[in-house]
């Protein structure tokens, strides 16, 4: 597959694929991996070797991962990165510290991660424009109390956004709005 320079953008969605022992084609723009079993060899290969990824998406099939990027392996995202999208990781718990290693980040989406309940300590990117989080349920609630850490970190955001999918839309935050929540 590395030999395939031309390729920018990849999709494996639902399909019984193995990671291939040579990597991705390190060109690649856009990564999607939708209910793939191959997360755990591809984070060990290393998603930092993909210079040129602005695009990353990764729903489901991540057993017992509990940080992203993974505080266990080092595991590094490329410094490249523009959009984030993580959906459908049942047991994650925390953003981690590797999210400060990317500058260039500016849209993240955290969707049906039911333990998410933090931010890393050491903040969110100042590059981030918009952040989308969609039934996360304990990290909304920290979120719009209004008290929590993780609410101060939403102030230099222009653009948040809660959704959770029994109430509808519970919040959002834009530039109008510079320090207000709305919401419940």
């Amino acid at each position: 597959m590395r030999n395939l320079t031309s390729l920018q953008n990849l999709t494996l969605k639902s399909c019984p694929v193995s990671f291939p022992e040579e990597g991705f084609p390190i060109n690649l723009t856009s990564l999607c991996i939708d209910k793939v079993e191959i997360c755990n060899p591809l984070f060990n290969w290393g998603l930092h070797r993909l210079t040129s990824l602005n695009n990353l998406s990764i729903t489901g099939r991540c057993p017992g991962m509990v940080s992203f990027p993974q505080d266990e392996i080092d595991m590094e995202l490329p410094a490249s990165l523009v959009h984030l999208t993580i959906e459908g990781f049942e047991d994650l718990k925390y953003l981690s510290k590797g999210f400060q290693n990317l500058p260039s980040i500016e849209h993240v989406k955290l969707k049906s991660c039911p333990k998410l309940a933090s931010f890393p300590e050491n903040g969110l990117p100042p590059s981030l424009l918009t952040l989308y989080i969609y039934n996360c349920p304990l990290l909304e609630e920290r979120c719009l109390k209004g008290k929590e850490r993780e609410s101060l970190e939403l102030l230099h955001i222009p653009k948040v956004e809660f959704f959770n999918s029994t109430q509808g839309r519970l919040g959002a935050r834009n530039n109008k709005w510079p320090s207000t929540v709305l919401g419940r």
